[in-house]
C-alpha cells in the first residue's frame, strides 16, 4: 500500500545568512493559541538559540509587526532576482524572535522546548539543570527554574493546564442552581539525567 505526500514548500530560517552552519533546528513546538507560530530550539554551541517564527507554509502573507505579514511597499525589482529578494524579505520578517538562551549545550545535547498553554512564552532545557522561560513577544528571559542537580541535563519538558486540587476534592457547598467555577493551574513537568521528574507550578 503506497501513499503520496504533498510537498508544500520550504522556509529559510536565516535567509540573509552567509553560511548554512549558522544553527541547526533540533526541536519544534507549535504555539497552542496560534498555529501559525512555531518555537524552535537549536543545537548551536556553546548556548542554545531560540527562534519564534511565523510559518509561511502553506503560503501566507506576513508583515513586520503584529498581524498577518504584508510584503513591504517600495521599489519593485523585476525578474528572478527581484522575486528572490521578495522571498528573502518575507522569510526574514517571519522570524519574530532570534535570541540566545544562555542555556549551555554541547554537540551531544538534546534541545527541548515547550510553550506555556496561553501562548505567552516558552520553556527551554539546559545542560546545567536549569529550565529557562522566555516571553514569546520579546524574547526576554523572565524565569530560571532550578531544581534538577547542577550540571545534570534536563532532557524533557511538558506544559499543560490541569484542574486545581480544589476541583479534585469532594463537592464543596454551593447554593442551589449555582455552578461551581472550575479552577485551573498551569503545570510544567521536567525530567533529567538526575533521575528526577519535577512538577512546577509557574
Amino acid at each position: 500500500m503506497s501513499s503520496k505526500v504533498a510537498f508544500l514548500g520550504e522556509q529559510n530560517l536565516a535567509p540573509y545568512a552567509n553560511t548554512w552552519t549558522t544553527f541547526t533546528p533540533s526541536a519544534f513546538a507549535v504555539c497552542p493559541t496560534d498555529d501559525t507560530l512555531v518555537g524552535i530550539a537549536t543545537d548551536s554551541t556553546p548556548f542554545m538559540k531560540l527562534l519564534i517564527v511565523r510559518l509561511l507554509i502553506p503560503k501566507r502573507v506576513i508583515a513586520g509587526d503584529g498581524g498577518e505579514v504584508q510584503e513591504r511597499a517600495g521599489e519593485e525589482v523585476g525578474g528572478k532576482e527581484g522575486e528572490k529578494r521578495r522571498v528573502q524579505e518575507r522569510q526574514h520578517h517571519a522570524v519574530r524572535i532570534h535570541c540566545s538562551t544562555l542555556a549551555p549545550q554541547t554537540s551531544y545535547s538534546t534541545p527541548a522546548i515547550s510553550w506555556r498553554p496561553d501562548g505567552t512564552g516558552v520553556w527551554v532545557n539546559g545542560d546545567d539543570g536549569v529550565i529557562r522561560g522566555f516571553e514569546a513577544c520579546s524574547g526576554k528571559h523572565v524565569a530560571s527554574l532550578v531544581g534538577h542537580e547542577g550540571g545534570s541535563k534536563v532532557r524533557c519538558l511538558a506544559s499543560a493546564i490541569i484542574p486545581s486540587k480544589n476541583n479534585l476534592d469532594t463537592e464543596s457547598e454551593t447554593t442551589k442552581g449555582e455552578q461551581k467555577k472550575e479552577e485551573k493551574e498551569e503545570w510544567l513537568v521536567s525530567g533529567g539525567f538526575d533521575r528526577r521528574l519535577i512538577i512546577w507550578k509557574p
